[in-house]
């Protein structure tokens, strides 16, 4: 197509044009007069993401001043950007390059461009510096800044030339090389700045945990695998941020115990730290003293937590908890005449060790969507009332316990029920019929009678479903329903399953 075509109908455009351009845009010659740009004063979002846009384009955008968001991802910018090719867009908010090959991102003392831009996008580039004066009030509103994927040699020096934005809110260094950088003074102290994602950005023998301190305004810490390792020896600086709402330290190689002073953090509300070597038990941690969490995951580490549930009973605010894979132990707190203060939505505690009994808090949550409490040698009853009471629960797995009892379903129908395993267990009584759309796995238990008709979703059910219930019968099973079988050979649970 050809760019100036009909230029003379579009002068009242105002809100979004996305330009695809064959690749013969290689050979674009800037337009000239009447055929300009500048008939599309109005024109407030522009999109020219993966063409072959080079930096002699950029004259193009000249005459666009109403432009607020201009998309100029996946093309050919190459090394040193100056902010004099955007001098006429004073209305830009938004300004995205992704992944072009810029080295350096340079504003002039004379101009004062982009000083309304709240956005800038300069992630999958390889970009050596930021050069700005001090007098030029440029970037001055900038709020968000993303280097995600930045690969350069220059990393210390891009790092102290982030003080070019004082006022950054958002500042994102995914995959941000920062092995063996030392020094409290490598990110400057941007007083403002309230989310930090610094996702897989290799923060190795670098004392982190000293430094974050000094960003007082933060909210948000993310570093998942990031290359954190051994105990949080020095956490002063971590539990001074007082306005923390999230902090994810997962997928690293932190041990010992958790810092008693992050019982400071009140407003956290999320809480990943899951993936890590942790230690200690639950119940003299600070974890129970944080009030305001909401989401808190701490699966796949090395506490000791008690099927009561008893160190969380105070977490009003609590909707999901993922403790998988540590241990479980039955608890001797004196908390069974204790309603917990908390509505979980997903509960998830597939782990190992001795739960002892059903936890009787959960007799008091009616939202729950999800849990999973598997492999902890549960014993007592098939907890029914648990379905009764839950009308939401889309996923119920209780997998290789010892309940017992009989399988009831609940009196209302679970239309959103859709997964439930309660395989390994000393379970009996027929399958009931009001399973309805349910998913289930019923194997290795002391059901009997006759499997439902294998129609709807039961007919792609296979043996393994139901396979080890001695008394059951009918297809997919070989057992006739006509025969008998002798209850001698009811004791498939007797044997050790490991």
């Amino acid at each position: 197509m050809k760019v100036s075509k009909d230029y003379q109908d579009l002068p009242n455009w105002r809100f979004f044009l996305w330009v695809i351009i064959s690749s013969t845009i290689a050979s674009y010659h800037p337009l000239k007069g009447s055929e300009g740009p500048s008939r599309l004063n109005k024109l407030e979002s522009l999109n020219l993401s993966s063409n072959y846009l080079n930096d002699s384009t950029l004259s193009f955008l000249k005459g666009l001043s109403s432009l607020k968001y201009l998309y100029l991802d996946y093309n050919q910018l190459y090394g040193s950007i100056n902010t004099k090719e955007f001098d006429s867009l004073s209305n830009l908010k938004v300004l995205s390059l992704f992944r072009n090959k810029i080295q350096d991102f340079v504003t002039l003392t004379e101009i004062d461009s982009l000083s309304k831009l709240e956005v800038l996008s300069l992630s999958k580039n390889s970009i050596h510096s930021f050069s700005k004066s001090r007098e030029n009030t440029g970037f001055s509103n900038l709020s968000i800044l993303y280097l995600d994927y930045v690969f350069s040699e220059a990393r210390v020096f891009i790092l102290q030339s982030l003080s070019a934005f004082p006022n950054l809110k958002v500042l994102s260094m995914r995959y941000y090389d920062l092995f063996n950088i030392h020094g409290q003074g490598i990110l400057p102290n941007l007083k403002f700045l309230e989310r930090l994602d610094l996702t897989e950005s290799s923060l190795v023998n670098y004392n982190f945990f000293q430094t974050v301190g000094k960003f007082t305004s933060l909210k948000s810490l993310i570093l998942p695998n990031s290359g954190l390792s051994g105990p949080i020896s020095a956490p002063h600086g971590l539990c001074e941020l007082k306005h923390l709402h999230e902090l994810d330290i997962s997928h690293n190689d932190l041990n010992g115990s958790l810092p008693s002073c992050l019982l400071n953090l009140t407003n956290l509300q999320a809480l990943d730290i899951s993936f890590n070597n942790f230690t200690g038990n639950i119940s003299l941690s600070p974890i129970g003293s944080l009030v305001s969490i909401q989401d808190l995951n701490i699966s796949d580490n090395h506490f000791q937590i008690p099927i009561s549930l008893g160190p969380f009973f105070n977490l009003s605010k609590l909707k999901h908890l993922n403790g998988d894979r540590n241990e479980i132990y039955e608890s001797t707190e004196l908390v069974h005449n204790l309603i917990p203060r908390f509505q979980l939505q997903r509960l998830s505690l597939a782990c190992t060790g001795s739960g002892g009994t059903f936890p009787k808090s959960l007799y008091y949550q009616h939202d729950l969507q999800f849990v999973d409490l598997s492999h902890i040698k549960m014993t007592g009853e098939f907890p029914s009332w648990l379905l009764q009471n839950n009308t939401k629960l889309e996923g119920f797995y209780l997998v290789n316990n010892s309940l017992s009892g009989s399988f009831q379903l609940a009196n209302h129908s679970l239309v959103r029920l859709s997964h439930l395993d309660i395989s390994r267990n000393r379970i009996y009584n027929q399958i009931p019929t009001e399973i309805g759309a349910c998913f289930p796995s019923v194997a290795h238990n002391n059901l009997s009678g006759k499997i439902p008709e294998m129609v709807a979703q039961f007919s792609t059910f296979k043996k393994s479903t139901y396979e080890e219930n001695p008394l059951l019968c009918g297809p997919p099973l070989t057992n006739n329903c006509f025969g008998e079988i002798s209850p001698s050979s009811l004791s498939w649970y007797q044997t050790d399953i490991f």
